[in-house]
């Protein structure tokens, strides 16, 4: 009882010491998972800032190229000037998307993004405006359209609303780059940490763990130790017990411990008989019968075997709610009945009593049957165990002396003896 509880506490605190090093493991990494996330975020508005510089550069760059490729096919008429125009305007229309998508989340950028696209767009259709007047009137009230300076106007407008984007964004990137490295110290701080934290609890987990595993294998080892005697004491108990049934019997019950030591089956006479309520004992005698007829037993001795085998029949039946019985002969001078049940077997500290005591009769052994087994036939064989029960009669041609059987080998058909007396 001391080590039941002993074993208890141990498994309790070893349990306790890896559920707490779970514990504080999860906490740690739930916190280096928060400031890495946090970090990453950081990291990624950063990244977005320089995206947006990029964008407003790429914005203006576009603008001017579509610019430069009007005014070279102005001045020159030459259709090669309209491949950077129509680039330029193409790629103007492509960033404005771009840039007014990556500050869609920044409010106070907005205004200048609103500004910024419709003075683009205004900058993109005085240029088309001219190449419509090249077309529709010619060169020199193009030319005439592009000397009002409309177009530098819009130009230097959008310049100063792109410097403002600009200055709004860098005062972003410089606070974003500052919190994306107070982050990537908080992880490393929150990395370094964790991990130092949960090796010590590992370690200490081990500790306990290493100690638990040293007293539990000390208990094993005295468990098995303690099992393999029980088990000795047992076997020199059950071989104690089949020395006094043999030596009390003289030798006409054999107390089987493994079914190889049971008799070798002779030829069955039918098929197996089912035991049961509803019958199966009447067809099992008459087998019998016909089957000491058959070796040549006397009517008597005959008898005797039938009695005993309806006996072991209706223990099958009354004790272990039924079983299959089989009638065996080698047809001249031997006859076997078995009897095999399914129940819950005789104990040992019963098995005295139920083979050798006349009327002895629980609701678990063979009782006032098996006794009267032992004064019918020659020989008794019996297997028995929490999984049931085999009962083997054998009944020969001509009684054998009480005490004979016991010094044939087990599993040979014996000789008999020519002194033998008939019953």
């Amino acid at each position: 009882m001391t080590w039941h509880w002993m074993r208890r506490g141990m498994d309790n605190v070893a349990a306790i010491s890896l559920a707490v090093t779970l514990v504080v493991v999860l906490i740690m990494g739930g916190l280096s998972y928060n400031t890495i996330q946090r970090f990453l975020r950081n990291d990624a508005r950063v990244t977005r800032s320089h995206q947006v510089l990029e964008a407003i550069q790429a914005v203006l760059s576009d603008l001017r190229d579509a610019e430069t490729g009007q005014r070279g096919f102005l001045l020159t008429g030459s259709p090669a000037y309209l491949q950077p125009y129509e680039t330029g305007r193409r790629l103007a229309v492509s960033d404005l998307d771009r840039l007014a998508e990556l500050v869609r989340d920044e409010p106070a950028a907005q205004p200048s993004m609103d500004k910024l696209n419709a003075l683009a767009q205004a900058k993109l259709r005085e240029l088309a405006l001219t190449l419509q007047l090249l077309n529709t009137k010619g060169r020199s009230y193009a030319l005439d359209a592009v000397r009002t300076g409309e177009g530098e106007q819009l130009m230097r407008e959008i310049s100063a609303v792109a410097a403002a984007l600009r200055v709004h964004e860098r005062e972003l990137l410089t606070q974003r780059t500052q919190m994306a490295e107070e982050a990537a110290l908080q992880a490393r701080t929150a990395t370094v940490a964790g991990s130092l934290v949960a090796a010590f609890m590992i370690a200490l987990a081990f500790v306990f763990v290493a100690r638990y595993l040293r007293q539990r294998a000390a208990a094993e080892t005295e468990n098995v130790r303690l099992s393999i005697l029980a088990e000795e004491t047992a076997s020199r108990q059950r071989t104690f017990l089949r020395d006094v049934l043999s030596s009390v019997t003289e030798g006409r019950l054999r107390f089987c411990e493994t079914p190889s030591e049971l008799p070798t089956q002779t030829d069955p006479v039918c098929d197996r008989i089912c035991l049961d309520e509803s019958g199966g004992l009447a067809e099992l005698r008459s087998y019998a019968l016909a089957a000491s007829q058959t070796c040549g037993i006397s009517r008597d001795r005959g008898y005797d075997l039938i009695t005993s085998a309806s006996e072991a029949g209706m223990n099958a039946i009354s004790h272990a709610g039924g079983g299959e019985a089989l009638v065996c002969t080698d047809r001249h001078e031997r006859v076997q009945i078995w009897i095999e049940d399914h129940g819950a077997g005789i104990s040992l500290d019963q098995l005295p009593h139920a083979t050798l005591e006349r009327g002895f009769s629980t609701g678990g052994t063979l009782g006032h049957g098996f006794y009267m087994m032992l004064q019918m036939v020659d020989q008794v064989y019996l297997l028995t165990g929490p999984t049931g029960t085999v009962v083997v009669l054998e009944q020969f041609q001509r009684e054998v002396p009480r005490g004979w059987i016991e010094t044939q080998m087990a599993g040979d058909p014996p000789v008999l003896p020519m002194t033998s007396t008939p019953h």
